[in-house]
């Protein structure tokens, strides 16, 4: 989990919870500076005391309902899976490809009032799918041209 208390009012809170009411007059911690200065004593206090909880979920929703920043870390399974948010923006969309079948795509996150923008339409080409159409159309070549170029190697 990450667990933010930046500001003084925030760490007074969480060392009253943790039951030590004293820890923002302590030289080692009484600054924010002195804080991130002694980090990893803090860090060993916090999760020690972070130990009685079953879940991780418990310590975050406690830590919230005491207006102190805190929240899981995920793993981009979990968020892709679970994340309220992901759905809710339709994040992920499913787009049949020819070969593979269903696949899941990120979805653009911009959303604009009035447009559509959206993965939805044919899924990406394969290297080289429309070289031909290419070459004849763009650039004008003949089928024999274009013959040429794939027996010397110069595109496939």
């Amino acid at each position: 989990m990450v667990l933010s208390c930046y500001r003084p009012v925030g760490f007074e809170r969480l060392a009253e919870l943790m039951g030590h009411p004293d820890l923002p007059r302590d030289p080692r911690f009484d600054t924010m500076e002195k804080r991130v200065k002694n980090n990893r004593e803090l860090t060993k206090l916090i999760e020690a005391w972070l130990k009685k909880f079953k879940k991780v979920g418990d310590a975050v929703a406690f830590l919230q309902s005491y207006r102190i920043m805190a929240a899981p870390v995920l793993s981009v399974t979990e968020i892709i899976e679970e994340d309220p948010q992901v759905k809710a923006r339709e994040m992920l969309k499913e787009i049949e490809h020819r070969t593979l079948g269903p696949v899941k795509f990120l979805n653009t996150p911009l959303r604009f009032q009035n447009s559509d923008a959206s993965v939805d339409g044919p899924p990406p080409a394969f290297i080289g799918e429309h070289t031909d159409e290419i070459l004849s159309s763009v650039l004008k070549l003949g089928d024999e041209e274009i013959r040429q170029l794939r027996a010397r190697g110069i595109v496939s």
